[in-house]
């Protein structure tokens, strides 16, 4: 290839993983009947690092990051591998958990992050096009937001992110990151991001990515004086003050940051007792339970108390905090890789930045942006947790900070001088397999991740047109994925839900569920052992006449966690079609016993008493469910 083609090729890939990485991915959504998000978010994911790793291919450039931050990758990366293995589902540690699938393909996907961008962003076209871009995305996303806020609902804004915590992220790094640019290269495309990344953070209301972003303008405020001087300081400490009366002075924020909006100070609350039940899982399993196996292995911690506080059915996907999530899933050698990985990163910025002025290369914004982003995430991750969506754009940008903080003269790999000619001629062939072997790898992950999202999508369209279809559903979705046992499980489950309390069979929904049944037997071990899983399949056996093993699955998922509603909700309807509604008021009682302020377990106690003929008790109970509802919805 001549270097004009090589030179045009290389300039489309770099601008197709950049408008990629920072402009479709914060924009996917798919409403329908079943959320395929993060299925597409990985496609572009895996689109990024294929473009990226095509780049490094064609300019024959290797990414330059520090060496002390490569030996902290491949830490991470062994006690990633160490974890998975031990892991009790090793499968669905690789593969990951329905809905983020942070399993070893996404950690690998992190850590691929920081070279992708230090690739991506070697270059001023690189740079230029990610402030215009990442612009762009900010204000779509404000829009969004405010067409949330202002259209009448209830809950929170979440835009195409999907999540009021990730919003208020995405505009912490749009607000740090860009705030930078602006004030290094005075540019007002990048003053307009900046200010979309605020409105971003008032919207969200997210109470860690605000701190986050107070602690990052901080560490700005240190960075200012100490390489322009303290009287530079005046101008951005103005704003940050600024930024705070806005913030204390807007309800959207005000009323969140005080607990006086609803569910703020219950967010508080469920989390500390989620965060005492993951030390405690730390402290039996130091070793760690494995990617994507934190939600099976915290089931019993949903207690009265939970249930009380939060209602029942509500479960969490994530512990909401990096520490806790990282030292479950990968274990304490984890944590501490992770740990070290974070601090070299952090001293390779913060040498590069108290050596650096305005105006002086690429250096001269990168570096202390991708410093107060990293600080800025960290922090506000003590509070919530990772999502594919913003981490690996933000150790991209990390990635881009570090490039920049390397010498020109310090090559990824030495080439001693007394090598020969053919010594150098091995090392460049070895470098370019290399280079090959990673694209290979990306383009794999780019196809599979393209199966899987085929595969939720034909879930997402046999849920929306009823249980009738689910055979015929299942057998498309198997046939897109067969490796990955979360979109059948999903399909199965769903169909099972929807025709829920419907026995016998009505033909209304298909032949039989046995289908559904049939996927749930194959696939739940997939995710096992899966509380939600084992109680779709205590339903979809009661649907099909087997009652028996329908409350064999139903007591094995209270086994996990006694207190689960769901599961006593599977209990119950076993019970019911074998006709024994004795036990099932007896069932019933027992979880109003331990949950006595539920108002959904004193309405299955009315259903269990009304089945076994005590209407006088079966009224008393419902009243007494009416009472507690009313009081927990302010009524």
């Amino acid at each position: 290839m001549n270097p004009v083609r090589r030179e045009t090729l290389a300039t489309v890939l770099r601008l197709a993983a950049v408008v990629l990485l920072l402009g479709v991915l914060p924009l996917v959504s798919t409403p329908g009947a079943l959320d395929v998000r993060e299925p597409v978010r990985r496609v572009v994911i895996a689109a990024v690092m294929t473009c990226t790793a095509g780049l490094w291919w064609v300019e024959r450039e290797d990414p330059r990051l520090p060496r002390p931050v490569w030996w902290a990758m491949g830490a991470v990366g062994l006690a990633a591998v160490l974890a998975t293995w031990l892991s009790t589902n090793s499968w669905l540690s690789v593969v990951g958990r329905y809905p983020r699938n942070e399993g070893l393909v996404m950690i690998g996907a992190y850590l691929a992050a920081l070279p992708a961008g230090a690739l991506l962003f070697a270059h001023q076209a690189g740079r230029r096009w990610a402030v215009w871009t990442a612009t762009a995305s900010g204000w779509v996303l404000v829009w969004m937001g405010v067409r949330d806020a202002t259209g009448g609902s209830a809950g929170r804004v979440v835009t195409a992110l999907g999540n009021a915590s990730t919003v208020g992220f995405w505009g912490l790094m749009l607000a740090a990151w860009l705030g930078w640019v602006t004030w290094r290269e005075r540019s007002r495309v990048a003053l307009a991001g900046a200010v979309a990344g605020g409105a971003l953070l008032v919207l969200g209301a997210s109470r860690g990515a605000l701190l986050g972003l107070f602690v990052g303008a901080a560490l700005s405020l240190v960075l200012v004086a100490r390489t322009e001087g303290v009287r530079r300081v005046v101008a951005p400490a103005g704003v940050i003050v600024a930024g705070v009366v806005a913030v204390l002075a807007l309800p959207i924020t005000r009323d969140r940051i005080f607990l006086e909006q609803e569910g703020a100070g219950t967010n508080i609350t469920v989390r500390l007792m989620m965060w005492r039940r993951t030390a405690r899982l730390v402290l039996e399993h130091p070793e760690g339970v494995g990617p994507s196996r934190w939600v099976a292995s915290v089931a019993d911690g949903y207690g009265p108390a939970w249930q009380a506080e939060a209602g029942p059915g509500v479960t969490l996907d994530a512990v909401h905090n990096v520490v806790l999530q990282t030292a479950s899933t990968l274990g304490v050698v984890g944590l501490l890789a992770v740990t070290a990985l974070a601090v070299a990163c952090g001293q390779v910025l913060w040498r590069a930045v108290r050596t650096t002025g305005p105006g002086e290369g690429p250096r001269s914004a990168w570096s202390p942006a991708a410093l107060v982003v990293g600080v800025g995430f960290c922090v506000a991750l003590m509070f919530a947790y990772t999502e594919p969506v913003f981490v690996v754009p933000g150790a991209a940008l990390v990635g881009g900070g570090l490039a920049a903080a390397c010498r020109d003269d310090e090559p990824l790999v030495r080439v001693p001088r007394r090598w020969s000619a053919a010594e150098r001629a091995r090392a460049g062939r070895l470098r370019r397999g290399a280079a090959a072997a990673v694209s290979v790898a990306a383009a794999v992950s780019l196809v599979g991740s393209l199966m899987v999202w085929d595969a939720h999508r034909h879930a997402g369209s046999t849920v929306a047109a009823g249980p009738a279809g689910a055979a015929a559903g299942l057998e498309r979705t198997h046939r897109a994925a067969p490796w990955d046992p979360n979109p059948e499980v999903l399909l199965a489950g769903r169909a099972t839900a929807l025709a829920a309390g419907r026995t016998p069979w009505n033909p209304d929904f298909g032949a039989s569920s046995r289908p559904q049944y049939e996927a749930l037997t194959r696939r739940c071990p997939g995710i096992g052992p899966d509380q939600r899983c084992l109680v779709w399949q205590s339903m979809a056996a009661v649907q099909t006449g087997d009652a028996d093993t329908g409350l064999a699955l139903a007591l094995r998922a209270l086994a996990m966690g006694p207190d689960d509603h769901a599961s006593r909700t599977a209990q119950q309807g076993a019970l019911l079609a074998l006709g024994r509604p004795d036990l099932a008021v007896l069932g019933a009682r027992e979880h109003v016993h331990r949950n006595p302020e539920l108002f959904s377990a004193w309405r299955m106690l009315a259903r269990a008493q009304k089945a076994a003929g005590d209407l006088a008790g079966a009224q008393v109970s419902q009243a007494r469910a009416d009472q507690l509802q009313w009081e927990v919805q302010g009524l």
